[in-house]
């Protein structure tokens, strides 16, 4: 088994804290390749909250700092595909 760089756990762990029927790392990879792909530009306001469960769902985090540390694990895990998919 190949183990995950400490961002990317880091990043599963936050994943695994969020409610049953949200996304876990590799669901989460998958889909920010194919917002990647997408033709037309998806704004992270609009992705952001489908990972957390829902359309309609807010951030599951009681702390403004929680809902900041992992939009930005988000935003960085998904500039690091956009990159690994332009090489």
């Amino acid at each position: 088994m190949i183990k995950l760089p400490s961002r990317l756990r880091r990043l599963e762990d936050a994943l695994f804290a969020l409610p049953d029927d949200c996304m876990l790392l590799s669901d989460l990879d998958g889909y920010l390749t194919g917002l990647i792909l997408c033709p037309e530009v998806v704004p992270p306001a609009e992705w952001l909250r489908v990972i957390w469960g829902g359309i309609e769902a807010g951030p599951p985090f009681e702390d403004p700092l929680d809902v900041q540390d992992f939009e930005a694990m988000l935003v960085a895990r998904h500039a690091e595909i956009a990159r690994d998919l332009a090489r």
